[in-house]
């Protein structure tokens, strides 16, 4: 039980990273200079656009405000900007604004464990996503609804909305929210004691981390072993239906005897009770006669006395006879009733045996029993069948198991047995009588006497050709599938020397920045995580970035990134991070045809700009920050809530107008650019995210060292946190020195 709380609790931090930590309460965080800059322009922003009449954009503002008061769990403030944002969207009619709003305020509620409030949002959310027929959008608020029942110890509410939510991600086949709401279903089947359940739903979640080479493989795999576990099944019939046959043929010569030996006990007994019956007779006539004498001779003398005595003696003879047959009527009867239960229970064994032996004669099997020497002396129908041949067959030719074909190449086995007077398993390939060629697995059973010496040979064959078949085509399937499998890893390995090509490796900006590194680790061959790097004029751009998913997709989607930064760059010359920025969502969308279809897939990027002529540093970000120390402080600047591509409020809105920030660089300077697969990564002795003040705190304590040194430190750091966890996400991490 143990070991399944602690993979619910893993289930609960996955969930989290998707409702941003629903039911946890949080320490205000102290807002830095950066942050008031950002609420007071954002404030500013709207003002503006308020004035202007544009009130998609004023609540933009009070969203990115709500956004910033929310990230420093100041709760209260950032309700009340998202409020003023929902009413707004309300006037607009902006379905699609006041469903992602009531989330965000879902969300606020259930960190201040006011669930009823939460409810009522994550419901209306709900109601917006049924309106606008997002049928992917309805999942979220169908589990953050069933995280609140959870909370409230609504288990079985809380299942309905799951299984409501799983139908729908079944139907969009969304793999990332199928797998969600099998979390979810194990962690809320776990809490209302559904243990089997929970396991259940524990091991549908886990299997969609495991690849389809890998499932493929274990399916084989699964296959050998249950042909594997079909023979010993047979082989274990087979040693039973031995055991049954050596005990038949032992039990029924033994009744034989035991038969033969209860009739001649019979015969001697009528016989003996006839020579008794006889001789009792005679003795009595003999006693009787010579009293009849002696009382002659007294009878002169003592006539009185001897009539008294003659009546005594009378008597006393008629109760001797009456004793004697009755006495000799008991035992004819005892011996009579013991005789008949004997012979019943000899026939129940002889028809036991005979039922055994048809067993023996009509199985498929081939069984043929030899003596010690070899001679055959029976086989039974299953032989025939098995090889072709008949008894007539064998003895006519005198074939024993010294030459007779099917055998010899089992001599070896025989020879152990004899030696031994073990049974042997093993299997050969033989030919019947027409010539063909036929696998079987052959059971050599000794019977041995009371001395130990074997008189008998039992061989028990079984047709395996099919067996063999199967594992031969087995065997053919693993093999194309381990082409197939060396043929796909070859195509993702060339596709991995392809990214590295296009990206610019270590000694690139090893050229432009002395003191600097990159960790770049990707989760799979290749990675959705990418950076690069160019110099032009006096301007030096960085960019790190993260796409949408991780391995081949991913990859797809950074190749397209770096065209398009490319194009801008090199080909437009737009140097400026916001400008590259802006330009890259239009190219973003473009190529991806987003306005057409429902494609929403993205990126997270950070550039920064050095104009090295005027010691300035310009940065831009889209959902991610910038980590710069100056004179040993550590200052952060947050990104626009915004990402490249996909959709956030408005789909028919192309551009976005990402914030440009300037950082001078006149003093020594060190900056960091990073993707979230760090802080995201699971571990630790609890299982829980590295995240983001972990991260802040590796640069504290080591920004002032050689930056190779702190490539060393990160990754260490990194692997001690990981341990035997699996890698969640791309990793990326440059930093830089000026």
């Amino acid at each position: 039980m143990k070991v399944k709380l602690i993979k619910i609790l893993f289930l609960i931090f996955s969930i989290l990273i998707i409702t941003k930590g629903i039911g946890f309460s949080q320490t205000q965080l102290l807002l830095l200079e950066t942050d008031s800059f950002a609420i007071n322009k954002a404030l500013e922003n709207a003002r503006i656009n308020k004035q202007a009449g544009n009130l998609m954009e004023e609540s933009r503002f009070y969203n990115d405000v709500a956004q910033i008061y929310w990230d420093h769990f100041y709760l209260n403030e950032a309700i009340s900007y998202f409020e003023k944002s929902l009413e707004l969207n309300k006037k607009l009619g902006n379905l699609s604004g006041m469903s992602m709003i009531n989330s965000d305020l879902g969300l606020i509620y259930a960190d201040l464990q006011q669930y009823d409030k939460a409810l009522s949002y994550f419901n209306k959310n709900l109601d917006y996503r049924k309106l606008t027929k997002d049928k992917s959008g309805m999942v979220s608020p169908l589990i953050n609804i069933s995280i609140i029942l959870n909370n409230q110890k609504k288990y079985n509410e809380s299942i309905k909305n799951l299984e409501e939510a799983l139908s729908i991600a079944r139907e969009t086949n969304n793999i990332e929210q199928m797998k969600s709401c099998y979390g979810m279903l194990s962690e809320t089947y776990e809490k209302s004691k559904q243990s089997d359940q929970a396991f259940y739903y524990f091991n549908l979640y886990r299997s969609f981390h495991e690849k389809a080479s890998i499932e493929k493989e274990q399916a084989n795999k699964k296959l050998v072993e249950e042909t594997k576990l079909k023979l010993k099944l047979t082989e274990t019939e087979k040693k039973n239906q031995d055991l049954e046959l050596v005990l038949a043929d032992k039990e029924l010569k033994e009744k034989e005897k035991q038969l033969s030996e209860a009739d001649a006990a019979k015969r001697l007994l009528y016989s003996n009770l006839s020579k008794s019956e006889m001789q009792n007779k005679l003795l009595s006539q003999d006693n009787t006669i010579k009293e009849i004498n002696y009382q002659k001779e007294k009878a002169l003398n003592e006539r009185q006395k001897s009539r008294i005595i003659f009546m005594y003696i009378v008597t006393f003879l008629a109760l001797s006879v009456l004793f004697l047959a009755i006495f000799g009527y008991i035992n004819k009867r005892r011996s009579s009733i013991a005789l008949n239960l004997q012979n019943k229970k000899i026939l129940f064994q002889k028809d036991e045996i005979e039922k055994l032996s048809i067993v023996a004669s009509q199985t498929d099997n081939s069984v043929m029993i030899t003596d010690s020497l070899g001679n055959i002396e029976w086989i039974n129908n299953g032989f025939t069948k098995m090889y072709g041949y008949i008894l007539e067959d064998l003895k006519s030719h005198r074939i024993n198991i010294h030459n007779f074909e099917i055998i010899k190449s089992s001599e070896f086995a025989i020879i152990k047995t004899l030696q031994s007077g073990e049974t042997q398993i093993y299997e050969t390939q033989f030919k019947d009588k027409s010539g063909k060629k036929l696998w079987v697995q052959t059971t050599l059973t000794p019977i041995n006497d009371d001395e130990g010496n074997v008189v008998k040979l039992i061989f028990i064959d079984t047709n395996i050709q099919k067996i063999k078949e199967s594992e031969k085509k087995i065997t053919k399937q693993k093999e194309q599938i381990e082409k197939q499998k060396k043929a796909l890893t070859d195509s993702i390995n060339y596709a991995q020397y392809i990214q590295e090509a296009i990206l610019h490796g270590n000694n690139t900006v090893n050229n432009l920045f002395s003191d600097s590194f990159i960790l770049y680790k990707p989760k799979d061959v290749v990675s959705g995580d990418f950076y690069w790097f160019a110099q032009i004029k006096n301007y030096t751009i960085i960019v790190s970035s993260d796409c949408t998913g991780h391995g081949v997709p991913g990859a797809f989607l950074s190749l397209i990134g770096v065209n398009i930064l490319n194009q801008i760059v090199k080909a437009q010359k737009k140097f400026m991070p916001d400008e590259i920025i802006n330009q890259l969502h239009v190219g973003f969308q473009h190529s991806l045809n987003q306005n057409d279809n429902e494609n929403v897939d993205g990126m997270d990027i950070a550039i920064c700009t050095i104009d090295n002529k005027n010691n300035k540093l310009f940065f831009s970000g889209a959902n991610r920050p910038i980590i710069y120390v100056q004179d040993d402080k550590i200052n952060i600047i947050r990104g626009d809530l915004s990402s490249v591509g996909g959709m956030m409020y408005d789909r028919e809105k192309s551009v976005r107008n990402f914030t440009l920030h300037e950082i001078d660089i006149k003093v020594p300077t060190s900056f960091y650019l990073f993707s979230d697969g760090y802080a995201d990564q699971f571990g630790g002795a609890q299982n829980k995210k590295f995240n983001s003040a972990n991260f802040q705190s590796l640069i504290k304590k080591n920004h002032n060292k050689p930056f190779s040194e702190q490539k060393e430190i990160f990754e260490n750091a990194f692997e001690d946190w990981k341990q035997d966890v699996n890698q969640i996400d791309d990793i990326l991490v440059i930093g830089i020195k000026i």
